[in-house]
């Protein structure tokens, strides 16, 4: 699920990176203002952006019912969407089912000139309104869904993915079986959540052969005690201490035989034994707990919609309470000398000793989730307040706390989950305003990606300075995290960077942090991805000129050939030659043609019509004017001063 929620992300921030480079045009509804270049620019973009994620299978961008762009080509004419030029779709005028800001559209089947036929979830994002301008994204369904389950457990499973209310993909049938269900939901604005049925008898055959060991190691115990008996029996001469030391050493037998004979002492051990072994009341109390997990899970981040739904959830919670809210805390050392491993268990002992009938989850490492329930008699919540401020006192950690509004029913739960992630419901105290924004760092990510390391300290030393003033736990660490996602999203786009390490957070150096160590990153980041960018400029420019060389024969050699061969705009393939030769593609194509016409009129009695075939022209005429045009003298002429010479 973090795999697709970076996608998604990456998807989602396609139109502020766009829109904030001058380099990309307004667009409009006339197809015109859409250029070549502008075209290639934003297709580029749109790779460097999503291709790292290898689960999407085509991505573009739509104008209207046509499409502009996709991942390897570029269009320029109002074309409509059929397989020879992009794809063909199982359901009719597919695009014209983009609607809203955004959307999630359920599988469909495609067939496409870049891969065999597949299903694919499709996401459309909203870029321009007033000319319905979208960008899209394919999921393969048979990557998608191997992000979750490997074939073997899918197998054995009903794997089902949802945008809100609204199906989009279902692998297998529903299980006629007891299943458990485990759910994964994204934090993505689409609100994607992914169940997984498992059937109980996957788990069962996966425990048999454990069990298997179980009932052997029992087997061989309980023939050893009986031989241990019969031995004992037999040789009445050894000394009973012998014995019932070696029998300890099993740990399941007592040294002391002051009160029962050794025979008493032997069986009270080997029923110890077998009660320890055979005790599965354990494991049935946490399975037991677990699926109650798991229930309240889907209450909260899906809600309980459904008979079923709701019958499973009355009977995980029979002792509902009738009147509730839901809390969650949100902790931090105030000194970093406790770790969240470490407050989370002090923080779940004491809300349990003082607070009875709670519920608590754990979603995040520093947060925790407490339904709470409301009696009349109790002023519960200001209760919590005052036990936070003494945890706070005793054990030296900060405890910040954001409250749902009261609710009576548990089909509510959903509702209260989505105010406490709210902007009104900010689980931070209200002092603690100077976190890192999203533009500061959309500008960060955009500048690095560029190499531009200038623009991108500058971005962070707005807001470290207010960090720096503030001397915040809560807001520097807050803002750590938000960087160090940001690298982490490079680092996912550009294998070039895999292995520059992050800063490590430090409270009681926060100024090296912020003013040194961050800074020093963003210079190797940045340096690493410009010199990534002018390898692949220069690789580019060679593998251009060597495309010439090895096509001077082809009379269809031309600008549009090499630009559809690299996948790139035909002014962007100029641009290229300009740069690595001086000359445009048409003039450089002509020179090495001549030079080659030349050397073969020089070393070889070749005719004139043979070499102008050779160097790529329709006939003899075309080649004698070009010749003459370059080298101000007919072929025959310079073969001729050539040999009296």
């Amino acid at each position: 699920m973090q795999m697709l929620d970076a996608s998604m992300d990456a998807l989602f921030n396609l139109p502020n990176i766009l829109d904030t480079n001058t380099d990309y045009w307004i667009t409009y509804s006339d197809r015109s203002d859409f250029n070549d270049q502008n075209l290639d620019h934003i297709r580029q973009s749109v790779n460097a952006t999503l291709l790292p994620f290898d689960f999407i299978t085509d991505s573009g961008l739509t104008l209207g019912n046509s499409i502009l762009f996709t991942k390897h080509r570029i269009y320029y004419e109002k074309e409509a969407l059929s397989y020879p030029l992009y794809f063909s779709c199982e359901r009719e005028n597919y695009l014209d089912e983009f609607t809203g800001s955004h959307c999630a559209l359920p599988a469909a089947l495609f067939s496409s000139i870049n891969k065999e036929d597949y299903e694919a979830i499709t996401i459309g994002l909203l870029w321009q309104h007033h000319n319905d301008t979208y960008f899209f994204v394919h999921y393969s369904l048979e990557d998608f869904f191997a992000l979750f389950a490997n074939n073997k457990v899918l197998d054995y499973s009903h794997l089902s993915v949802y945008s809100g209310d609204t199906s989009l993909a279902e692998y297998g049938e529903p299980l006629n079986q007891d299943y458990i269900t485990l759910t994964a939901h994204g934090n993505n604005q689409l609100d994607i959540q992914v169940d997984l049925h498992l059937a109980n008898s996957y788990i069962e055959q996966n425990l048999a052969s454990m069990t298997q060991l179980i009932r052997i190691f029992i087997t061989i115990v309980l023939i050893a005690a009986i031989l241990w008996i019969i031995i004992f029996s037999l040789a009445l001469s050894k000394p009973y201490r012998s014995i019932s030391d070696a029998l300890y050493n099993t740990g399941y037998l007592s040294t002391d035989f002051t009160a029962k004979s050794f025979t008493d002492t032997l069986v009270a051990g080997i029923t110890r034994m077998g009660n320890q072994l055979s005790d599965y009341e354990q494991i049935l109390k946490i399975q037991r707990e677990r699926s109650r997990i798991h229930i309240f899970e889907k209450a909260i981040y899906r809600g309980l919609y459904g008979e079923e739904s709701q019958k499973a959830f009355y009977s995980a919670f029979p002792d509902f309470p009738e009147k509730w809210q839901l809390v969650q805390l949100q902790y931090a050392s105030d000194n970093d000398e406790m770790t969240f491993h470490t407050m989370q268990p002090i923080l779940i002992q004491h809300l349990e000793k003082h607070i009875s009938n709670l519920f608590v989850l754990s979603p995040n490492e520093d947060t925790l989730l407490v339904l709470l329930p409301l009696t009349p008699e109790r002023q519960i919540a200001e209760e919590l307040k005052k036990l936070c401020d003494i945890i706070h006192q005793q054990y030296g950690f900060s405890i910040s706390i954001a409250f749902s509004r009261e609710y009576d029913n548990p089909t509510f739960l959903v509702d209260a989950f989505h105010e406490l992630e709210s902007d009104e419901f900010s689980i931070l105290p209200q002092s603690k305003t100077y976190c890192i924004s999203m533009q500061q760092l959309q500008t960060i990510h955009y500048a690095l990606l560029c190499g531009d390391v200038k623009t991108a300290i500058s971005a962070l030393k707005n807001s470290a300075d207010k960090i720096l003033a503030n001397n915040d736990p809560f807001t520097a660490k807050i803002s750590y995290r938000m960087l160090g996602y940001t690298l982490v999203q490079l680092k996912l786009e550009n294998n070039h960077i895999k292995d520059i390490p992050i800063p490590a957070f430090c409270h009681d150096n926060l100024h090296k942090l912020f003013e040194e160590d961050f800074p020093a990153c963003f210079h190797l980041v940045a340096e690493q991805l410009k010199q990534q960018n002018v390898e692949q400029t220069k690789k580019l420019d060679q593998d251009i000129l060597d495309f010439i060389q090895h096509n001077l024969t082809n009379q269809q050699l031309g600008v549009a050939l090499a630009a559809e061969q690299f996948h790139i705009s035909p002014p962007t393939l100029q641009k290229r030659m300009n740069a690595c030769t001086g000359k445009s593609f048409s003039a450089y194509v002509e020179a090495v043609r001549m030079e080659k016409a030349q050397q073969m009129l020089r070393d070889t009695s070749a005719t004139v019509q043979e070499i102008a075939e050779a160097v790529g022209y329709i006939n003899a005429n075309s080649f004698y004017k070009a010749y003459k045009r370059c080298f101000g003298e007919p072929p025959l002429t310079y073969r001729q001063r050539i040999h009296e010479h």
